[in-house]
């Protein structure tokens, strides 16, 4: 069980999005939390740990992420793709959609 993030990255926009959770990941404040383990996949480190976020493909995708820390990177990244237009859809557990703003995520 776990909190859960549902989004699908437009194809055309796949490398954008890749290229944005890489910068992202290198920010001073997901250090220590977040880490890329393959090639545009990430997760928190250790015990802050839950379910990978792959941006490998643009399809229907999920990750469970249990509220842990690396959760603030998860909702910062699909935020900001959606702000720019590379999401077709986000949607989460708290019934944010991509029509509405998060609150979460400054």
């Amino acid at each position: 069980m776990g909190y859960t993030h549902y989004f699908q990255v437009k194809k055309e926009k796949l490398k954008e999005t890749q290229e944005l959770a890489r910068e992202l990941s290198k920010q001073d404040k997901y250090q220590g939390i977040v880490e890329e383990r393959l090639p545009n996949t990430y997760n928190g480190i250790g015990d802050l740990q839950h379910e990978d976020l792959w941006l490998v493909k643009a399809d229907n995708e999920f990750t469970k992420t249990a509220r842990k820390p690396y959760d603030d990177f998860v909702q910062e990244v699909l935020y900001i793709a959606n702000e720019k237009g590379y999401l077709d859809s986000w949607d989460n557990d708290d019934g944010y959609t991509s029509s509405t703003k998060n609150p979460d995520v400054g």
